[in-house]
């Protein structure tokens, strides 16, 4: 699990569905705008597919992915009866939060967090205290809990 029940989107405008992702990834981590278009997406708009942020990507974090994304045989199992699940299939719609407030434990190793500390990300879109990668994207809320889980908020 990657993210807990918390989460405050803020007023409205911290969701965003409008984004398509071709790989499968686990909700709680960072992405970033795709650096080209694998077909999946409006017609002629490379802009609105996702993907798991690499060492060589452009960088460009779009937020927090709030949809699972998992690669299961759909001809066995009815997938359109999983959205209580928040999960997707690759290629589908998926959820982003640019603004707001999760619960998540989805960090990088060695990150050591303290109340007010810049959010950053790593390859991979893991969560870092580390100002050498990604970001600066939001902050953190506070330490990292017992259970491994942290409040960070995302402000992009």
């Amino acid at each position: 699990m990657a993210l807990k029940g918390y989460r405050n989107h803020g007023c409205g405008t911290g969701s965003v569905v409008k984004h398509f992702m071709n790989e499968v990834a686990e909700k709680g981590i960072v992405v970033t705008r795709a650096s080209g278009s694998t077909g999946s997406g409006l017609p002629g708009d490379a802009q609105n597919v996702v993907e798991v942020p690499a060492a060589s990507g452009n960088g460009d974090a779009i937020g927090i992915l709030l949809t699972d994304v998992v690669d299961i045989d759909v001809t066995r199992f009815c997938h359109i009866g999983r959205s209580h699940r928040s999960e997707t299939t690759p290629c589908n719609p998926v959820e982003i939060m640019d603004k707001g407030e999760v619960y998540t434990n989805m960090l990088a190793d060695g990150a050591t967090p303290a109340a007010g500390d810049p959010l950053y990300y790593t390859e991979g879109g893991l969560l870092t205290d580390d100002s050498g990668e990604f970001g600066p994207i939001g902050n953190f809320e506070g330490p990292v809990q017992s259970n491994g889980y942290v409040v960070i908020k995302v402000d992009l």
